[in-house]
């Protein structure tokens, strides 16, 4: 009954506007040219029961050491679509997608106490979250991140239990994602803003009660013995210290989403814009912030700054502050007011629409088509070419999930480390010594972008040769081939 109550309330309403719209931003089936690459390794590992330590899908990096680091939601993904084939995909796309604005809806309403006012704040976020909406491991750890805020929201309200849930969800995350690291963070700011009674002009740190501290302690005690628990021992934890700008430049000047925000560009003026009001807010009205939730805004904002990818950070570190912040014009949520039969019935429309335009197998397939080097693939397998094959940066996933072996691919670390990924930019661009660099590696095919600058340098040398084009990519084999 207690069910039945919810599913007509006026908060399942506001969920499933949320759901929905999410669901229309993620429908068009745009994904991340690493899904292959990780579907491969997924269909591996579900294959041979054995965890790689070496490259076997390229040739340029073969026999390299190489793990996968993020082998549960490979595995995941893998027997998703052993079962359900691309719809199966779609599916976890969408909901994983749907989950996390949820999730994000539920700490925003936690943390305002203003269902109404959390609806329009992760609302008014939603382009920002946009960007993790993707079938890659990332978007599982968006949602580990958001659930770790609401379970310390949970145990600042008295309920102790809360933080059990932490060490199971770093076990999985460990082996799912990078963005542990931000996790573990968050629990360590929360510790240690709670050792300390302050108060800095609207900033209050509060401290602990003696047993609130240890259950904080023995939880990140717990959740730091997770983290050792994978395939690979100590690895996986030593893995996100791998991307610093330092150690991989090559790779974060190459891929977009490691770029600085770009403030020429639509979403980062909304960006800005949102955060400009809300500190101009700041001075108008006289909002109390805790020390902890200030601390990780500031380095989520650093972090969004430094690189675009990190809105993946900013985002749940940010909706609730704008909740509250939104909560001071909002009347609360009323259930005197309530509507069951016209909630209800609204519910069941949101549901029925996102079952109705549930993408169809064929248009999932043509979206895949439009995107990826799907005709450029199904060419290479029939006339049989293959070996030494360069191949752009964006289509060594689809390769590799094809069965060729690649030039490279997006993982950017162990091409770098390899040395060839240098290669690989300095082609791209057209630097001097392209054509001897083309020359060294003696390829015997060239798969690349339709339209690309690489694509007319190699189509005005002599010895390569075009045998197919469509509106996607373009492939030239060497004369003496043909």
């Amino acid at each position: 009954m207690r069910a039945l109550r919810g599913f007509a309330s006026f908060h399942a309403v506001m969920a499933s506007m949320l759901a929905i719209v999410t669901f229309a931003m993620v429908r068009p089936f745009v994904v991340d040219p690493d899904l292959w690459w990780h579907l491969r390794t997924g269909e591996l590992l579900l294959t041979t029961r054995q965890w790689p330590i070496v490259d076997t899908f390229s040739f340029t990096a073969q026999g390299l050491p190489w793990i996968a680091t993020e082998w549960f939601a490979e595995v995941l993904f893998a027997a998703v679509y052993r079962m359900a084939g691309i719809q199966g995909l779609a599916a976890i796309l969408i909901a994983g997608s749907v989950g996390v604005v949820l999730l994000l809806f539920w700490l925003a309403t936690l943390r305002s106490g203003n269902s109404k006012a959390a609806f329009v704040a992760v609302f008014m976020l939603l382009g920002m979250a946009n960007g993790s909406f993707n079938l890659r491991p990332q978007m599982i750890g968006f949602a580990c991140l958001v659930i770790t805020l609401i379970c310390l929201e949970y145990f600042r309200r008295g309920r102790r239990n809360a933080l059990w849930w932490l060490p199971p969800m770093f076990l999985v995350w460990i082996n799912t994602h990078g963005s542990w690291i931000v996790g573990l963070g968050v629990v360590v700011v929360h510790l240690v803003c709670g050792l300390v009674d302050r108060r800095i002009g609207r900033i209050v740190s509060t401290r602990w009660t003696a047993p609130d501290r240890r259950y904080m302690e023995l939880a990140l005690l717990l959740c730091l013995v997770a983290i050792v628990v994978t395939p690979y021992g100590t690895e996986l934890a030593r893995y996100p210290f791998e991307y610093t700008a330092g150690a991989l430049p090559i790779a974060f000047s190459l891929v977009a989403e490691w770029q600085p925000m770009q403030f020429n560009m639509l979403p980062a003026q909304i960006f800005l814009v949102i955060l400009l009001g809300f500190f101009a807010l700041q001075m108008l009205v006289p909002f109390e912030w805790r020390l902890e939730e200030v601390l990780l805004f500031f380095a989520g904002t650093y972090m969004a700054f430094t690189h675009v990818r990190f809105l993946l950070v900013f985002v749940p570190f940010f909706v609730p502050l704008l909740a509250v912040v939104v909560s001071r014009g909002t009347d609360p949520y009323d259930a005197r007011q309530e509507k069951p039969i016209l909630n209800a019935g609204l519910v069941i429309t949101a549901v029925t629409v996102m079952v109705a335009f549930f993408p169809a197998r064929v248009w999932l397939e043509t979206r895949v088509r439009e995107q990826f080097p799907v005709g450029a693939a199904e060419f290479m397998k029939e006339h049989g070419i293959q070996g030494r094959i360069l191949n752009d940066y964006s289509f060594g996933g689809y390769l590799i999930w094809s069965g060729q072996k690649v030039f490279v691919d997006g993982r950017g670390d162990l091409f770098e480390h390899a040395g060839v990924l240098g290669d690989f930019a300095k082609m791209s661009r057209l630097e001097p010594g392209t054509k001897r660099i083309l020359d060294s590696y003696r390829f015997e095919a060239v798969v690349i972008g339709r339209g690309s600058r690489l694509a007319a340098f190699v189509a005005g040398l002599a010895g390569y040769r075009l045998v197919f084009s469509d509106a996607v990519s373009v492939i030239y084999v060497q004369s003496s081939d043909t």
